[in-house]
């Protein structure tokens, strides 16, 4: 287990993993002796969850502690083959109660669960926007909870002043202009097949070479066409409200250039390390981490990540250019992969064996 090995040699360990049930295990396992032995292992880092905690954190830094937290999360992409192995392990795991619980990795405040702390299961209309149909984000689930685990390892360091809110809520959704669309993506997130048929479907389907293989993922033509935007929208409970915008490129680029950018800040941390099994948040606070992401495009490409802090509530149109940016590049997409671009491919500095 390459975790407890750094746990045991005292090394830091970044990942992009965004798996409850094994993050549950994880930090049940290793985070106590983690902290002991001064060892970061550091969850999460790359798209799913670095936008969330990077905007969350930064609405934090400027409000101080939050009374409320809601992200309108949008993203165009494609799929990996190490991508749907994950979901086909995911459907296979035995354990998922525990990951059900809104908190399952920390930062409960509360004796019950709020209607706002518990998975979307229905469609409804925005509280803030109401021309905005809200359903489940692909990140809503593990994204949210990674952001309750930041809440708590904050609130239990004495050694900062950086506080979430001791009753923060917390909510990350998709939304939609029709409540068709929002209930079309509802229904993607809420399969009544049983999980078996779910598994053998998609298992025959990467045999018929309709899905990708592990280690095989959107080539580079492909991803200039995949991105996301992502706007937060904070209220501290000084009453004031902010907001703040992330844009990207493919997310595998911000995967691999989140993670690291975060390896290279661990690297330089050795005297000052907080230890446990930490979320990015938490692990590079104080640090260079969000500066770097920002600096340099994947690659050198032209697609940099972006995240720009406003005062105040965003705009209608701002919400609306979200919606409508993000189904402009489906379309446009779609039709491209229709006329012959490629979906996934090996990449190209793999044996041509593999």
């Amino acid at each position: 287990d390459v975790v407890e090995a750094c746990v045991q040699n005292s090394t830091h360990y970044i990942d992009v993993t965004g798996e409850l049930p094994w993050m549950c295990d994880i930090i049940k396992k290793y985070h106590d002796r983690a902290k002991e032995q001064r060892s970061m292992i550091v969850l999460s880092a790359g798209n799913v969850c670095a936008p969330d905690e990077i905007l969350c954190y930064s609405l934090v830094k400027k409000l101080g502690p939050l009374r409320v937290y809601r992200e309108y999360f949008s993203q165009f992409g494609g799929i990996s083959g190490g991508t749907l192995q994950s979901q086909i392990a995911a459907l296979c795991s035995d354990d998922e109660s525990q990951s059900k619980d809104p908190f399952c990795l920390g930062g409960r405040t509360t004796s019950n669960d709020r209607p706002e702390d518990l998975d979307c299961d229905s469609v409804q209309a925005d509280e803030m926007f109401p021309f905005v149909y809200l359903a489940p984000a692909y990140n809503s689930s593990t994204g949210s909870r990674v952001l309750r685990r930041s809440c708590a390892l904050f609130e239990q360091d004495e050694g900062t002043d950086m506080k979430y809110g001791d009753e923060v809520s917390i909510i990350i959704r998709e939304g939609h202009l029709h409540k068709s669309a929002a209930e079309q993506q509802l229904q993607q997130f809420s399969s009544e097949l049983p999980k078996k048929e779910v598994v053998e479907a998609m298992l025959a389907s990467r045999e018929k070479g309709a899905l990708p293989w592990p280690g095989h993922g959107p080539p580079a033509e492909t991803r200039k066409l995949y991105g996301a935007e992502v706007i937060a929208v904070a209220q501290g409970e000084s009453g004031e409200w902010a907001h703040a915008r992330w844009t990207s490129g493919c997310a595998y680029e911000v995967s691999a250039v989140a993670s690291v950018s975060g390896a290279l800040v661990l690297a330089e941390m050795q005297a000052e390390c907080r230890g446990g099994v930490l979320t990015p948040a938490y692990a590079f606070h104080g640090t260079t981490w969000i500066d770097r992401i920002q600096a340099v495009p994947f690659a050198n490409s032209s697609q940099k990540i972006s995240v720009e802090l406003r005062e105040g509530k965003p705009s209608e149109e701002a919400l609306k250019s979200q919606v409508s940016e993000r189904n402009r590049r489906m379309v446009m997409g779609q039709e491209k992969l229709l006329r012959g671009a490629k979906a996934w491919a090996k990449p190209v500095l793999c044996d041509s064996a593999i």
